[in-house]
């Protein structure tokens, strides 16, 4: 699972890593008061995240991230000629299509909304045999 992604044991996956500002949208989104500064916006999310479904932190916390990592690395052509993959977290399968018709962008459709983008120039980084690919907002599962 997602412990063996993270600890090298599982290296044929695609990671889709939120950015800094992605969380920031995703705490405004939950009524974050704040400015952004980093610390306080993920304390603010670890205490949404914990409140959100039965379990500890730790567990809550594993399921969301599970859905931000994919079977097999595939790069951001492979996303799109492949139109959809699917995630760790209880096998959900999650579609990806073209932004625009030129667009070197890619979005993935699922329940999330605004859709998450991959960002073209920031894809595609290789680690110990698993794609990482930055996207726009934090993804989240279907509960």
């Amino acid at each position: 699972g997602l412990s063996d992604a993270v600890n090298g044991g599982l290296t044929d996956v695609t990671m889709f890593a939120p950015t800094d500002n992605a969380f920031f949208k995703l705490a405004k989104e939950f009524a974050y008061p704040g400015d952004y500064n980093e610390e306080a916006i993920f304390g603010y999310l670890a205490a949404l995240v914990k409140d959100i479904a039965d379990g500890t932190l730790a567990e809550n916390l594993e399921f969301l991230l599970s859905y931000h990592v994919a079977l097999e690395a595939r790069t951001w052509r492979q996303l799109l000629n492949d139109g959809k993959v699917t995630t760790l977290c209880e096998c959900y399968e999650i579609e990806i299509t073209r932004r625009s018709r030129r667009g070197k962008q890619l979005r993935i459709m699922d329940d999330s909304k605004p859709y998450p983008i991959i960002i073209y120039q920031r894809s595609d980084y290789r680690v110990q045999g698993a794609y990482v690919h930055a996207i726009t907002r934090v993804m989240i599962p279907p509960l």
